[in-house]
């Protein structure tokens, strides 16, 4: 070898990327990336939403509303009783609490006078 001749680099030694070690490498990190996903979901709770639900047993009649983001009520009417009570219950709090608690005859409309 000349020494005006510069040494020639070293050959690349890694071995070509076969269809097996590709196909390994993407479902490896597929699966990375739904591993992850369902680590996040995880932790996030899933509200249960009951607005506009109601039902009948009995003589009692349940009906539920949503007051604001924070708060759901539940309204409980027992008929024969002619009451009514409204419990709200606070996400923020977890806490179910009488909100109200009302005569059904009083709120009955009268007749007009003719």
């Amino acid at each position: 070898m000349p020494a005006s001749a510069s040494p020639s680099p070293a050959p690349d030694v890694r071995p070509p990327l076969d269809r097996d070690t590709f196909v390994a490498g993407v479902l490896t990190i597929t699966a990375a990336v739904l591993l992850a996903a369902f680590l996040i979901n995880l932790n996030r709770p899933t509200p249960a939403y009951a607005i506009g639900q109601n039902a009948a047993g009995g003589d009692y009649v349940l009906l539920t509303n949503q007051v604001n983001q924070t708060q759901e009520a539940i309204t409980v009417i027992d008929s024969p009783a002619q009451r009514m009570v409204i419990y709200g219950y606070d996400f923020s709090r977890r806490l179910l609490t009488p909100l109200a608690v009302m005569d059904l005859q009083t709120l009955q409309r009268k007749p007009p006078n003719k």
